[in-house]
């Protein structure tokens, strides 16, 4: 099978839960599959991040990762419908890599590594599967509770804070 992989994290180095589950299922599916991986990377990864991981790739597209907690991501929260964590994955070049690919190429099969990298993908008539690993909102429940003041009205979800 031909397997598009589309990830909002490189798999490597292998610090977390998710990384090293995402890493060994493409080192475990290298074996019968092709696969080809599409993701997101941040700036702390280097060469021989990539590296490690395209050893079990047919090709690997990395896209920079935006920061989340920038002033772009958060105006463009704010002034879109956007929600925003889907504003900080909104990836114009990640669109079109997959456009390209999805154009292009044949899967048999698209995997996505959290949801806020499907709006990446275009609509395709190829099976794909949307993976969750984490809950997310225990991790963003941190983010707003530590956040400035003068944001948290912002980052509130119907005027009130959610405990996890």
């Amino acid at each position: 099978m031909r397997v598009l992989i589309v990830s909002s994290f490189l798999p490597y180095p292998l610090f977390s839960g998710g990384h090293i589950r995402l890493f060994n299922l493409i080192k475990e599916l290298s074996k019968r599959h092709e696969i080809t991986l599409v993701c997101e990377k941040r700036t702390h990864q280097t060469k021989e991040d990539i590296d490690a991981v395209r050893k079990f790739c047919k090709e690997i597209f990395v896209v920079v990762r935006k920061k989340q907690w920038s002033a772009e991501v958060v105006v463009k929260s704010a002034v879109s419908s956007l929600p925003f964590l889907l504003a900080g994955h909104s990836l114009s070049h990640m669109r079109t890599v997959l456009t390209k690919l999805l154009q292009e190429e044949v899967f048999d099969v698209v995997h996505i590594e959290t949801f806020y990298v499907a709006q990446n993908v275009p609509d395709t008539t190829i099976p794909t599967v949307l993976v969750e690993h984490n809950i997310e909102y225990a991790v963003y429940q941190r983010f707003v509770d530590n956040a400035p003041f003068l944001l948290k009205p912002l980052l509130q979800i119907d005027g009130t804070t959610h405990e996890p």
